[in-house]
């Protein structure tokens, strides 16, 4: 039997609360799976750059052989705001990712979200510089001078 830890991550007052995201993962993968331990992190799913401390316990835990599995409720619990730090960690565990949907999600998966979601802040980046670059041109007088796209 497998080893596995529960990880639920509170991201809003709505929803269900730490208690009922373990109670749901036990009652689907506790007779599959031997449950070793669990953490938990609480934010928004806005917030960029949140501490994601319960998940980095749990993967410096995979990393020393303590599980195989890591269970959460879905997919966005997990991957909401994921750092390529958490992204490595997973990687270099070699953690399976089972969700209560029965999704598996593998490396690939965590990197083509990661990609996914930067794409839209680097399309508004993009826009700016070249609204700036438009802005100086026109105090210029109407002089534009191309300028390479910056990176």
């Amino acid at each position: 039997m497998k080893k596995a830890v529960i990880y639920t991550k509170l991201s809003s007052k709505t929803g269900l609360d730490h208690d009922g995201q373990r109670e749901k993962l036990i009652a689907k993968f506790g007779k599959e799976y031997k449950i070793v331990g669990e953490g938990h992190d609480v934010g928004e799913r806005h917030k960029h750059g949140q501490d994601r401390t319960g998940l980095k316990t749990l993967l410096e835990d995979a990393a020393t052989g303590q599980f195989d599995v890591l269970l959460c409720t879905d997919a966005s619990r997990l991957l909401g705001s994921i750092s390529p730090e958490i992204i490595g960690a997973i990687q270099k565990a070699g953690v399976q990712i089972v969700t209560t949907d029965g999704t598996e999600i593998g490396f690939a998966d965590l990197v083509a979200h990661t990609l996914i979601k930067q794409m839209p802040k680097t399309v508004q980046e993009d826009q700016s510089q070249r609204i700036k670059r438009g802005i100086r041109a026109s105090k210029l007088g109407g002089k534009r001078k191309r300028q390479p796209p910056q990176k």
